[in-house]
């Protein structure tokens, strides 16, 4: 089992045009999670939240340069925050990782993910209980 944190200023989204024209929306979030934040209420705080939630799956994963090299050459692609996939239903996150990923860590037991915000401050925690 690991756990991963992450706290972000929502500021750091300013200047990103918060929809799927801009590159790092496009290369960080799913199409499902772009179309969420197209029907949120407030779409910075989507984001913000969605990709802290990113932020502190991906650090219970742990991986390195060399293992990033190793599991990209097992899965004949590169990894991203989309390998990652987090769903907000009424603030109660789930969070995921894509299915040839999971298998390639050895498979995943659990995720579960919390986050929390206060004026322009988020903060995520992730417990993920690996298979392998």
């Amino acid at each position: 089992m690991r756990i991963g944190c992450d706290l972000m200023n929502m500021s750091r989204l300013d200047g990103i045009t918060l929809d799927d024209s801009d590159p790092f929306i496009r290369r960080t979030f799913t199409i499902d999670e772009i179309a969420a934040a197209d029907r949120a209420d407030d779409v910075r705080r989507y984001y913000a939240k969605v990709f802290s939630i990113k932020e502190s799956v991906y650090k219970t994963l742990r991986i390195d340069d060399t293992r990033r090299v190793v599991l990209e050459a097992q899965l004949g692609r590169s990894l991203s925050f989309r390998d990652i996939r987090v769903e907000l239903v009424r603030d109660w996150p789930t969070a995921s990782l894509a299915d040839d990923l999971a298998a390639a860590l050895g498979g995943v037991r659990s995720c579960e993910v919390s986050v929390s915000y206060d004026g322009d401050l988020v903060m995520s925690t992730a417990v993920v209980d690996f298979l392998g």
